[in-house]
């Protein structure tokens, strides 16, 4: 978390706890970026799996009323009533935006926008790699399986 531990966070993010930081980890990284106070709700209690991720938001009843779709999700206190963001692009282009990251110009929108989705492209290949039978299981348990996709991943990174 940004920021002395005294404040109260200006976001808190929820996104599942575990060893791979997927579609939440952008969002940190952007979050550290704005220099705000924010709170990483799941890995600070460690909660995984998504369903977990998500009745732990409508327990916190932050955000009472909105949809809670699939995680991460990013709750913003600045504002009144607090508001749930989901979805990474979303996220991304919201942080973006509200703290000067985006640009000015629609080339440099353009730009940041396309990061965004360049991280979702490659999040969701690194998944398909490592969880070629069963997205929800563990790359372990199909570790075998595994092994082509995660040699055409590997190659196809080094090409970039």
């Amino acid at each position: 978390m940004a920021g002395s531990s005294a404040e109260c966070p200006s976001y808190k993010l929820y996104y599942h706890f575990g060893e791979f930081a997927g579609r939440g980890e952008p969002v940190r990284m952007l979050l550290h970026l704005t220099g705000t106070v924010w709170e990483d709700s799941c890995c600070e209690k460690q909660v995984c799996r998504p369903a977990a991720v998500k009745q732990q938001l409508v327990e916190s009843r932050e955000v009472k009323g909105q949809p809670l779709l699939f995680p991460p999700t990013l709750v913003d206190h600045t504002v009144s009533p607090p508001i749930a963001i989901t979805q990474l692009p979303c996220i991304m282009q919201y942080l973006g935006e509200k703290h000067g990251l985006a640009g000015n110009s629609l080339q440099d929108r353009t730009r940041a926008l396309q990061i965004t989705m360049t991280w979702n492209d490659l999040l969701a290949e690194a998944m398909t790699a490592f969880h070629p039978i069963k997205l929800n299981e563990s790359y372990q348990s199909q570790k075998a399986e595994a092994q082509p996709y995660c040699l055409l991943f590997s190659s196809s990174l080094r090409t970039i």
